[in-house]
């Protein structure tokens, strides 16, 4: 289980000087079990979704085990369901854009591509 970063000695979202457009939010691991399965956890997240005022961006997102971003892509509108396909055979990431009531949500495919990194 993670949760957005708080308190005024911790910052709410990542800082890179090699994309400094991109603010995902930071997250801390709160609980770690046993038997957790290799590999990276896939998220979407609502933009400014985890305090008002807050600097992070929402949009899907990959992290490691230690909450640390793999990939992200910023995104104003919410973002859910990120799922890995394969599309004509290869990787591709997926995941619905826009509010969950409107009945309408835009589907995004990613390419998954190793020297991207969002």
């Amino acid at each position: 289980m993670a949760r957005g970063a708080t308190g005024a000695s911790a910052p709410d979202s990542w800082t890179f000087f090699s994309a400094p457009q991109l603010h995902p939010p930071k997250l801390r691991v709160l609980v770690r079990r046993p038997g957790l399965a290799q590999g990276y956890f896939m998220l979407g997240d609502r933009p400014n979704g985890h305090q008002p005022g807050s600097a992070s961006q929402g949009g899907p997102e990959l992290m490691d085990t230690q909450a640390n971003p793999v990939w992200f892509l910023a995104s104003s509108r919410d973002t859910y369901d990120l799922q890995q396909e394969t599309y004509q055979g290869k990787p591709v990431l997926l995941w619905y854009q826009g509010p969950p009531e409107s009945g309408q949500p835009a589907v995004t495919v990613q390419p998954v591509c190793a020297t991207e990194n969002g």
